[in-house]
C-alpha cells in the first residue's frame, strides 16, 4: 500500500497499491488480508492499482452469516460510519456478533472469506427488511500490505451435439 484516500475530501474511499496489470492485477480482482476482505480493484494501470474499500458507499459485496447462513448485500457506509447489510428479511435469523462471510454470488469474491461482524440488528414495523449494521474485521486505515486474489473464469463451453451421419437414424427424444 503506497497511499490512502480516506475521509470527507476523498471522492472514494480507496487505497493505492504498487502493483498493476504488469503484475497480473486486473479490475474487480478481490483484495484481502489474513484478517478478511479489504475491497476490490477499481482501476488498474501498468504499475499501480486503485482499490475500492468495502467501507466506500459505492461498495457492494454479497455475504451470508457464518452461523445462520442468511444472505444479504454488505454495503459501505462511508468514513466512520457502519456498514449496512441490505435485504435481510424480517424473519431471517441473525445474531449480533455473527461474522459475515462472502457468498460468492457475484462472481468477484470467492466463498467464505470473512468480511464483517454484525454490531446491531433492528426490526422495523414499516419495512419488509431488518436494519442490520456491521463493522469491518480489520482497520483499513493502518493497512500496509494486501493480497490480490485472481478470479477464476472457469467457463465450460457448451459442447456441440455430434453431427448426424449420413444414413444414420436420428436419436429419439
Amino acid at each position: 500500500v503506497i497511499a490512502h484516500r480516506l475521509g470527507p475530501h476523498a471522492a472514494l474511499e480507496t487505497l493505492l497499491v504498487d502493483k498493476g496489470y504488469r503484475s497480473d492485477a486486473e479490475q474487480n480482482d478481490p483484495v484481502v488480508t489474513h484478517q478478511g476482505v479489504v475491497g476490490r480493484i477499481l482501476r488498474d494501470s501498468a504499475h499501480l492499482s486503485t482499490v475500492l474499500l468495502l467501507t466506500d458507499p459505492n461498495s457492494r459485496i454479497p455475504v451470508r452469516g457464518s452461523t445462520h447462513r442468511t444472505t444479504g448485500i454488505l454495503a459501505g457506509g462511508g468514513e466512520n460510519e457502519p456498514l449496512e447489510v441490505l435485504y435481510i428479511p424480517l424473519n431471517a435469523p441473525l445474531e449480533q456478533g455473527e461474522i459475515l462471510i462472502t457468498s460468492g454470488l457475484a462472481g468477484i469474491f470467492p466463498q467464505d472469506l470473512p468480511a464483517a461482524r454484525i454490531i446491531s440488528i433492528e426490526r422495523s414495523d414499516i419495512s419488509l427488511f431488518q436494519t442490520v449494521r456491521a463493522e469491518p474485521l480489520l482497520d483499513l486505515k493502518s493497512l500496509e500490505e494486501v493480497l490480490f486474489l485472481k478470479r477464476s473464469l472457469d467457463v465450460v463451453p457448451n459442447p456441440a451435439p455430434p453431427a448426424a451421419e449420413k444414413g444414420a437414424a436420428a436419436p429419439k427424444q
